[in-house]
Formats: structure tokens, C-alpha cells, sequence
């Protein structure tokens, strides 16, 4: 039971205020860190093997594309001697 004249809200003290700036600081940085935000391609490139969608500019999604084939050339090499594996093309 409350007692006469007092009320239930009471003045916070400064250690109180300043941990509830901390944690409206913690729950903004969180949100910003966490809430998912839209992503539009500006280009799409397309290799024989992979489908590249990009922000970045055309020539560097392009050149991008290029290092990935000749990695993909690479590891198709080493392997291609497994039964199981083949080369394939993305169609």
C-alpha cells in the first residue's frame, strides 16, 4: 500500500537516467545494426556459369565476373578427374 501523499512515480536519480540512456542507446544501435533494409541490383551480369547482380559499377561487376570463371576453371580442373563431379554449364 502506497502511503498518503506519495505518489507511485518518483524522481529518477541521475545513475537511473543515465542507465536508461544507455539503454535507449543499446536498442538504436541494435535496430539500425538489425533491421533489414531493401537492396536493389544496378546491374546484372551474366557468365557462363553464375548470374552476377551488383551495386557496383558495370566494368567492376564485369571484371569481378572474369575472376570468378577462372576460379571456377581452376577448381573444375583440379577435379575433373572425380567420378562424381562434372562441368557444367548454368542454363
Amino acid at each position: 500500500m502506497i502511503p498518503a501523499g506519495r505518489s507511485v512515480w518518483r524522481r529518477l536519480t541521475p545513475r537511473e537516467i543515465r542507465m536508461l540512456c544507455y539503454l535507449g542507446v543499446l536498442l538504436g544501435v541494435a535496430i539500425w545494426r538489425f533491421a533489414p533494409r531493401p537492396w536493389h541490383p544496378a546491374h546484372t551480369v551474366e557468365v557462363p556459369h553464375y548470374v552476377i547482380q551488383s551495386s557496383a559499377t558495370e566494368l567492376q561487376t564485369a571484371e569481378a565476373g572474369q575472376a570468378l570463371e577462372m576460379l571456377y576453371s581452376a577448381y573444375t580442373s583440379r577435379f575433373e578427374g572425380w567420378a562424381q563431379f562434372s562441368r557444367r554449364i548454368r542454363s
